[in-house]
């Protein structure tokens, strides 16, 4: 008795706040469990929120939980100090509100509401236990404010309504069941508790409310006509009472008592805004009497643009499937969040909204709030996933979309979206899945048709051919002969299944042929299933095979063969730029597929223009600060990348990459199928299995909402250009043809490609120049066009000739010849189609390059020199004079580049060179005149035009060939002679 005396008179103390006397009593009280209590009433006065959360929880954990009555006691502390937690971050309430919105005012902590939450429902549970004390009245305002804060008030209603059932006599557990009662939307339930509680004004105008909402119109102007006379002064809910009670009054046709109440409403200046909500309310329940009940709501948003009521009730009763509609949602959400959280339900609508304007990110960044604030629902995970998956952040998306199926969501939008996701990635038994529980569901005979379909065709891949048969025979049934799509799927279904079959029943297989006979006689122009006789007698000329492809195909295929003709030929000699992905079948007839392409054109001659893969264009700057961006990447590059290995390179240098949705559906069509040729399956299915490996590392956007089961190449180059041209994304492409019709596009795209990965790789230290330069010669070797730096075509040679290993000048040509990636790299860059002065000026890089590092040998430079000029010679079948030129004019323009003090390495490589052109290790006196003579004269010819810097190069050229020597003499003398020609026929002419 005493402790329970020490208990009351702390209470007293705080109410009183002589804090030191209550702590000086507190200390008095022998039970440490009673202690703790009292403490904790204490720094609740003091508003020591963070103190009552440390010792309570501490004192949870300690053997005072055994007691149930001690731990309700402690969760009814915890619960009301983390709502004060909760509330101390949020807006203040506006000045005109009597009472918190029931969803919560903005800026509320939400980890601190949710903690609230799991202390008052531990605590109701354990005042069920307890059988209802008298502390669940304590309880039940904190409870009802964070249900509604934290869209609890279904399960808080479940056990409140139970007490408020128990303990009648309990008036504000009434109140606030009945406050939890409305929010959860059981008016059965509310109305139950309204009547418990004596009638006052303010129960009886919340029940003239409910009643309405209730339908029992009767009893709504009842309850409004009595607060009208009632004891008690008017409260926040009086206007909304006389509101919903004339509307009642419309309803049931007594207008003086409507006329009474509106009365009422207009005589109050705060209560105005009530008459548009009263209008509404009796347009929604009196028909014909407006065409339009949204407008009115409009029109008094419009009046009354501050009025929560309006403002709130337009949100709720808006239908967001239009865009105009969505975005006045948007609006109006913004002006509701000024005063208030929204609830589950405006949370949802304003969801849906920024998915009809297709604001994904905004969708996605609103769907992950209210899962945090209302716990992960299915339908929440449901619109998130479509938020995700329009965002191209499938691997998230499928995420979500199973937690959303595991969280029972039968609805067939989830599981249609999660079987396309399974479908586009190849993961078939997952599929199989979806598949079953879309058959379970109620779907149309339309739709069960193509789920039967998608089942026979995924059974069938899957291996699983007599399940699949089955399935065929059921669809045999179902569809109706007379339609031709619906038979004609059915016969294409059977012949495709039946592929994988070994034997069919004869009786089978003579009703299936019937069907077939029945189906060719209907519709003889079929474009879905067509039957084509075998000619009697064998195809001897080419006339007779087009004639039989006329019947085949429905046309003239002479004039289609005509036309692949010249498109293969303009593509050949480069007078079509068809992008790479766009050949087959547009202007390559023998080739279906990208993949199938990419293999021939590997291993095509190098006359065979129109297979190659043009990576390099001259006139194009490739971004390099990309290291922050996402790269988008097509199929080409997605190729090339997957045949060189270096996938897991890219990875770790992005971290993130971007592959269009329509592009890893044509991979995934290509991974499976009947008719899918080997070589395009086992390349698709390889990059199926680093898109799966890699899922959240790979944004998969789309250009286009619609789903597509079919792709043609037409159309994922166009679906790749609509994309790459938004600017989004740094655009990762190895077609030259396809980064130009970006280029035309949109000039300001960041454009990227395999040769620019490379580069950005030795940069960041994540392959050797030997390494790039092995992949430059494999590319070279796949007929790829590409262009090749110098460093890295030096570096090819790495390994040719052993560090210290003295051998001559011709062995290292010889070991130059057959050395490989060198070998493959001269054949890229020093190529017939390429211009001589080209050819002459790229070498002089090469030379000066060599040169500039002292440690390169001379015999090494030479006879990359002459490895040179004799490919020249053979390439372009040279005169003798014009191949002697070439050396000459190689070497000026390599001493322009190179510094001072290089001339005698340089001289004494050219000569070396010469010498080892003429395969030859030794250099014959007179071949080292004609060289120095021709280089005296190109040296002069050039000096007449450009007299100031070639002058440098003859004064650069005499340290090394200093008058008075064989060498200078022979020099000075074709040069000055050459000069002064050149000069006299300049004034001459």
């Amino acid at each position: 008795m005493e402790i329970n005396s020490l208990s009351l008179l702390v209470r007293v103390l705080t109410s009183m706040r002589a804090y030191d006397e209550a702590q000086k009593t507190i200390n008095k009280i022998s039970s440490r469990a009673k202690q703790l209590q009292a403490q904790l009433v204490l720094w609740s006065s003091q508003r020591k929120w963070a103190d009552i959360r440390t010792a309570g929880e501490a004192a949870l954990r300690s053997d005072f939980s055994t007691d149930p009555h001690v731990s309700a006691a402690l969760h009814l502390l915890l619960s009301r100090a983390a709502w004060q937690q909760a509330l101390s971050t949020a807006n203040q309430l506006d000045e005109d509100a009597e009472v918190l919105p029931f969803s919560g005012l903005p800026g509320l902590d939400g980890e601190a509401a949710t903690r609230a939450w799991h202390h008052a429902l531990e605590c109701l549970r354990l005042h069920k236990q307890l059988g209802w004390p008298a502390n669940v009245e304590l309880l039940a305002p904190v409870a009802t404010a964070v249900a509604g804060a934290t869209g609890k008030q279904v399960e808080a209603l479940g056990l409140l309504s139970e007490a408020a059932t128990e303990r009648p006599e309990y008036r504000e557990l009434q109140e606030n069941v009945e406050i939890l009662a409305v929010g959860a939307g059981q008016l059965k339930v509310a109305l139950e508790a309204n009547l418990r509680q004596p009638g006052g004004h303010a129960v009886l105008a919340r029940r003239a409310s409910i009643a309405f909402q209730n339908k029992d119109y009767e009893a709504s102007l009842t309850a409004a006509l009595s607060a009208l006379t009632s004891l008690g002064g008017p409260t926040y809910q009086t206007p909304m009472a006389f509101a919903m009670g004339a509307a009642a009054a419309a309803k049931l046709s007594r207008s003086a008592d409507r006329e009474k109440l509106l009365a009422q409403l207009k005589s109050v200046p705060a209560y105005q805004e009530y008459e548009a909500l009263s209008e509404f309310a009796t347009a929604a329940v009196v028909p014909g009497i407006s065409q339009d009940p949204l407008g009115i709501l409009r029109d008094g948003v419009s009046k009354f643009p501050n009025s929560k009521v309006l403002v709130g009730n337009l949100l709720s009763n808006l239908p967001t499937d239009d865009s105009d509609a969505a975005r006045e949602a948007v609006s109006l959400a913004i002006k509701l969040r000024q005063h208030m959280v929204l609830s589950l339900a405006d949370h949802t609508r304003l969801l849906n909204a920024h998915l009809v304007l297709e604001e994904w990110l905004d969708a996605e960044i609103e769907t992950r709030a209210a899962i945090i604030r209302f716990g992960p629902t299915h339908s929440l995970q449901s619109m998130l996933a479509v938020a995700l998956e329009m965002q191209g952040k499938t691997a998230q998306a499928k995420a979500a979309l199973e937690q959303a199926i595991e969280l029972g969501s039968g609805r067939l939008s989830t599981l249609r979206n999660y079987l396309g996701i399974c479908l586009r990635l190849g993961r078939l038994s997952e599929a199989r899945n979806a598949i079953q529980r879309l058959l379970a569901s109620e779907t149309s005979r339309e739709e069960r048709l193509e789920l039967l379909r998608l089942n026979a065709l995924v059974l069938s891949q899957l291996e699983l051919v007599d399940d699949a048969m089955d399935v065929v025979r059921d669809i045999g049934k179902l569809v109706n002969g007379d339609v031709e799509t619906e038979e004609g799927m059915y016969l294409v279904l059977h012949q495709v299944v039946t592929l994988n079959q070994q034997g069919i029943a004869r009786q089978e297989w003579d009703a299936f042929q019937q069907r077939v006979a029945r189906f060719v006689d209907q519709w003889p122009k079929s474009t879905i299933f067509r039957a084509v006789k075998e000619p009697a007698n064998v195809v001897q000329s080419v006339d007779e095979l087009h004639d039989f492809l006329d019947e085949v195909i429905g046309g003239d295929s002479r004039a289609r063969m005509q036309e692949f003709n010249k498109r293969e030929d303009d593509l050949r000699k480069g007078r079509l730029p068809v992008p790479y992905a766009m050949r087959p079948t547009y202007a390559l007839h023998y080739i279906g597929d990208v993949f199938t392409l990419w293999h021939v054109g590997k291993k095509s001659s190098h006359d065979d223009a129109q297979l190659h893969l043009p990576m390099h264009a001259s006139s194009e700057e490739l971004a390099t600060q990309v290291r922050r961006d996402v790269p988008l990447l097509d199929i080409t590059a997605l190729l090339v990348l997957q045949d060189l290995e270096l996938l897991p390179v890219l990875l770790s240098l992005f971290g993130r990459i971007a592959i269009s949705r329509r592009t890893v559906n044509y991979i995934s069509n290509h991974s499976r199928g009947a008719l899918v040729n080997a070589i395009a399956r086992s390349q698709a299915m390889g990059l199926l299995k680093f898109i799966n490996s890699n899922l959240e590392h790979i944004d998969q956007p789309s250009s286009s909402r619609q789903s597509i089961q079919t792709i043609t190449p037409q159309e994922l180059v166009q679906d790749y250009i609509a994309l790459g041209k938004e600017g989004r994304w740094v655009v990762y492409c190895d077609d030259a043809t396809t980064r130009v019709y970006l280029a035309h596009e949109n000039t300001r795209l960041k454009v990227f490609n395999t040769l620019a990965l490379l580069e950005l790789s030795d940069r960041e230290g994540r392959l050797t120049e030997l390494e790039i330069a092995r992949h430059l010669a494999q590319l070279s070797q796949w007929n790829v066009g590409i262009a090749v730096s110098v460093r890295y075509l030096l570096a090819s040679l790495t390994g040719a000739v052993d560090d210290g290993e003295q051998i001559s000048a011709i062995e290292r040509l010889e070991r130059f010849r057959h050395h490989e990636p060198f070998a493959s790299l001269a054949r890229a860059i020093w190529h017939p189609r390429k211009d001589v002065a080209d050819l002459v000026a790229h070498m002089a890089v090469v030379i000066s390059e060599a040169l500039r590092d002292e440690r390169s040998n001379e015999d090494s430079v030479a006879a990359l020199w002459a490895f040179w000029l004799m490919r020249c010679k053979v390439m372009f079948q040279l005169s003798l004079d014009f191949f002697q030129d070439m050396q000459p004019y190689c070497l000026i323009l390599a001493l322009i580049r190179l510094p001072t003090g290089a001339e005698e390495r340089l001289v004494h490589a050219a000569l070396k060179a010469v010498e080892l052109s003429t395969e030859s290790d030794r250099m014959s006196q007179g071949l080292e005149d004609q060289f120095l003579e021709r280089l005296g004269m190109k040296l002069a010819a050039m000096g007449i035009k450009k007299s100031a810097s070639v002058e440098d190069v003859r004064s650069r050229l005499a340290t090394v060939l200093p008058r008075g020597t064989h060498r200078g003499d022979i020099f000075e003398a074709a040069y000055y002679a050459s000069l002064s020609r050149g000069t006299t026929d300049k004034g001459g002419d």
